[in-house]
Formats: C-alpha cells, sequence, structure tokens
C-alpha cells in the first residue's frame, strides 16, 4: 500500500494505491525492491488518472 498527500477537487487529501496478488519472488529484498519500482512509476500515473494533483 502506497499513500500521497494530494489535492482532488480544490481539497486536500490523500491517495491510497493498494496492491493485491504481487509477484511474490523468495527474495524480500527482491520484492520490496521490486514493488518501490513499479509504486514509484505507477503511483502518479493513477493519482493523474483519477484527477488527484499532488
Amino acid at each position: 500500500m502506497a499513500v500521497r498527500a494530494c489535492t482532488y477537487q480544490g481539497r486536500k487529501r490523500q491517495y491510497v494505491l493498494d496492491l493485491d496478488g504481487v509477484d511474490r519472488p523468495q527474495n524480500t529484498e527482491e520484492r520490496r525492491r521490486a514493488l518501490e519500482e513499479f509504486l514509484r512509476s505507477q503511483l502518479p500515473v493513477a493519482m493523474a488518472a483519477e484527477g488527484c494533483r499532488p
């Protein structure tokens, strides 16, 4: 889950991106790195698509 502050329709909000069913490599460090990379690339895109501005 990732949470980021944003402005939606002129009001301060929090945008929450919750993922389920993420590929689960056995290596926890690898899994964490892959998830962080995915969230960094997709969170801004998802927020923009919903009209939520940072």
